[in-house]
């Protein structure tokens, strides 16, 4: 079989309608191809998860709303009389139990509301496919209803580098920057350009208006584009940076698949995809299993004799001999990665990871250097700072507790581990400061490529509120009970109506919480756009 089976295919196999050469060719397949599998069983979870899950309730006024919208002339179509259609028509289909679990979770998170706007998104194209870095991308917009009578619209960025750490680059908040104002091009579409940094392998992108008011993020899954490599093909980079968004979406595995087309030679690419494509809960004996040891084997050949070989390159074959239960190849490969890379971040990475032994002095002393160096390169990465805190607190080094505890809390706000340890806790303090100034700031734009400028105001109070609450327990840890007692009053006055504070009520030393009437109780969980 040249090409993956169509989700009707598998529909029809799953449920036992699928006969002849076409069920002996498919099931060939499945023994092969992780990613159908992965599909097959993404399917069935999503089939069952749509048929327990509770229909959530509008919010108050929602049936009111829409009757106003309905005599303005709004109309949304739906099915004449579903309870009445055939039994073949009613069993949701693949695409169909995807698209009702989301359903379900877009109603239950934004209420009917929220889903009526979500639907409706335009369509952003994006020139060249593969532009190369430093080069001008072109932009040309199909506007959602929302956004059709705009005089303008902003084309809002989150660009992605080499050395950034890809989970918090690519998924979790999302902060991005205006990089583009769109113009009426006369057929209803809105056209700009913009400048791809030199530095970019990668962006993501959403469109709204020049208030921020309405936001089209492409029904959440923004819009995006991969630079060109010397070659002029996808870099590896970003075709990395594109694999680690929204994983398993079919993005995703386009990615992974592109990255061992073209670059097979690359340990890498092997591990990416099978990361993406989730481990396999085949059975070894299955071709599959055999496929990544051949793979494995014939990577570790030509690998192991070259001398020098990238600190990720050395990682990877770590990975790929863990997913054959190679324990011998991974402990190699891990001795050489420690011993070629001592300083880099995958290296500490490894010697910090659970089941590792506890560093040596002078192991903790060396790897506490060699993240300062790091950090010059890459501040604010993730990765390095819970590797800095995590080295640092047992290593008895106070100025590094001090240092890297308020990088933590600059970055994360509460959740510094071990704030009894004085050195933490200075630093804390420090981090806290910091990020206060920062949150406070009405001249930082730095919002979420999802969110509105009013929700993202929300949010941000929420990240005060945070903050407040962790100063004020520091404060009283210090003996300045008045001013800790002060920042938990206004971190509480701030939270008020969000869930998720409670935690606030019980720092010790606090005030005492005011009875649940008069503090009301939550209305809204505050979470992060």
């Amino acid at each position: 079989m040249l090409f993956h089976p169509s989700d009707a295919a598998l529909d029809e196999f799953d449920s036992g309608t699928l006969r002849g050469a076409r069920a002996e060719r498919l099931t060939s397949h499945l023994a092969e191809c992780a990613r159908c599998r992965s599909r097959l069983r993404f399917a069935r979870e999503v089939r069952e998860a749509a048929r327990v899950s509770p229909a959530p309730e509008p919010r108050p006024g929602t049936w009111d709303r829409i009757a106003e919208r309905r005599a303005a002339g709004e109309r949304v179509l739906v099915a004449a009389d579903w309870a009445a259609a055939p039994a073949r028509v009613r069993r949701l289909s693949f695409s169909g139990a995807a698209a009702a679990v989301t359903l379900i979770v877009f109603v239950a998170a934004l209420g009917v509301e929220g889903v009526l706007v979500a639907s409706q998104r335009g369509k952003l194209t994006i020139t060249p496919l593969h532009p190369a870095p430093g080069s001008t991308i072109t932009f040309r917009y199909q506007p959602a209803s929302g956004l059709r009578s705009a005089g303008a619209v902003v084309v809002r960025a989150r660009y992605v580098g080499v050395r950034e750490e890809l989970w918090y680059a690519v998924r979790g908040r999302l902060p991005g920057l205006a990089v583009s104002t769109l113009r009426p091009a006369g057929d209803g579409s809105f056209t700009g350009s913009a400048r791809l940094p030199d530095s970019a392998v990668y962006a993501l992108f959403s469109v709204e208006d020049p208030q921020g008011a309405v936001v089209d993020a492409n029904g959440g899954l923004l819009w995006d584009v991969v630079a060109a490599g010397p070659d002029g093909r996808a870099s590896f980079d970003g075709l990395r940076a594109r694999a680690a968004r929204g994983r398993p979406s079919a993005r995703a595995l386009e990615a992974a698949d592109s990255l061992v087309a073209f670059y097979a030679d690359s340990a890498q690419s092997w591990a990416i995809q099978t990361d993406v494509q989730g481990a396999s809960r085949i059975p070894h004996w299955l071709r599959v299993f055999d496929e990544r040891e051949r793979r494995y084997a014939r990577l570790d050949a030509a690998l192991s004799g070259r001398a020098s070989l990238s600190a990720a390159e050395v990682a990877a074959m770590v990975d790929l001999a863990a997913q054959v239960e190679d324990s011998a190849g991974a402990a190699h490969w891990r001795a050489r990665l420690l011993a070629e890379h001592p300083d880099d971040i995958l290296a500490i990475e490894a010697r910090t990871a659970p089941g590792s032994a506890a560093l040596t002095p002078a192991e903790g002393k060396s790897s506490l250097a060699a993240m300062e160096r790091l950090w010059r390169r890459m501040p604010g990465d993730d990765v390095l700072i819970n590797l800095g805190i995590t080295v640092a607190l047992p290593s008895g080094d106070s100025a590094a507790v001090r240092i890297w505890s308020e990088r933590y809390a600059v970055r994360y706000g509460r959740g510094v581990p071990t704030v009894h340890d004085p050195a933490a806790r200075a630093g804390a303090k420090e981090g806290l400061e910091a990020r206060l100034t920062r949150l406070r700031s009405d001249s930082i734009d730095e919002r979420s490529l999802l969110s509105t400028r009013q929700r993202d105001l929300l949010y941000r109070r929420g990240l005060i509120a945070d903050a407040l609450g962790a100063l004020g327990a520091i404060q009283i840890a210090d003996g300045d009970t008045a001013n800790g007692r002060a920042s938990i009053r206004d971190a509480r006055e701030l939270s008020r109506g969000f869930c998720g504070f409670a935690w606030l009520d019980s720092i010790p030393g606090a005030e005492p919480m005011p009875s649940k009437s008069a503090a009301g109780k939550c209305s809204r969980e505050w979470a992060m756009p």
